[in-house]
């Protein structure tokens, strides 16, 4: 074996032992979601967080299909290079490419569905938001809308006017979460918020995070839609370029036959 050989036997170990740890990580991730207790929360809230609850399952199912496949496929990669063993390359350079047109495949589905998926997502907060938001019963769908509004600094799905049934807080137009806090996560300027809620104000101010949450996510894929296909372009290339040097390896091995 040539040096070139060895130096694609090295690689392709290294590469797939990140591939092997990986997807037991992604394995792990998918059970931990499956299994987590606090996924219980969900049931009773009502339909909308039913739907919710069963798309936390199938996103668990599929972290735990991916990772386990992943797995697989670092194993047979790992294995038949130190091994030398054209069967296992051949089997792994074939899962490779499936991923690779699975990863393609879904790329594109989300590209073409991204506004199918953003009206669901709007059909079923909102009604959330304007029937079930501050009643008795409702605390841990609360509290998950409450991270949201704060984490993407945003109100509602479409601004303040979701919360017009909101009656928690005597005099309150909107919830803390829709306000500006400070580092001590306390309201920077309550009464400004309420007022500028009750206005409609649908900007963001130094009070109030007035925009929806659905045109902030809007904005996030905009803004980063070239970043992500970027790195979808460039994990594509990875993978390719590995099944390069895996053939190869493998035609290398029959020179030396």
């Amino acid at each position: 074996m040539g040096c070139g050989a060895k130096c694609l036997k090295v690689i392709l170990i290294i590469v797939n032992v990140i591939f092997f740890l990986a997807g037991a990580a992604v394995l792990g991730a998918g059970l931990w979601v499956r299994f987590d207790p606090n996924l219980e929360k969900f049931s009773g809230l009502g339909t909308e967080f039913e739907e919710i609850k069963d798309a936390l399952n199938l996103a668990a199912y599929i972290l735990i299909a991916f990772g386990a496949f992943t797995f697989v496929v670092g194993f047979c990669g790992c294995c038949g290079a130190m091994r030398e063993s054209k069967c296992l390359l051949g089997t792994y350079i074939l899962l490779v490419l499936i991923v690779l047109g699975a990863e393609i495949g879904g790329g594109v589905y989300g590209y073409i569905n991204k506004d199918e998926l953003l009206t669901e997502f709007d059909k079923v907060a909102t009604t959330y938001l304007t029937t079930k938001y501050g009643r008795k019963g409702n605390g841990d769908g609360d509290e998950a809308w409450n991270v949201v509004m704060q984490a993407f600094k945003c109100c509602g799905v479409h601004g303040a006017a979701d919360f017009k049934n909101y009656n928690s807080t005597p005099g309150a137009s909107v919830p803390d979460s829709c306000c500006v806090l400070n580092k001590e996560e306390t309201v920077v300027n309550k009464s400004e918020c309420q007022k500028e809620a009750k206005n409609g104000v649908k900007t963001k101010t130094a009070s109030l995070y007035g925009v929806g949450c659905l045109d902030e996510v809007k904005r996030l894929i905009n803004q980063n839609m070239t970043l992500l296909i970027g790195v979808g372009a460039g994990v594509a290339g990875f993978e390719l370029l590995v099944v390069i040097m895996a053939i190869g390896f493998c035609c290398s091995m029959k020179d030396d036959d």
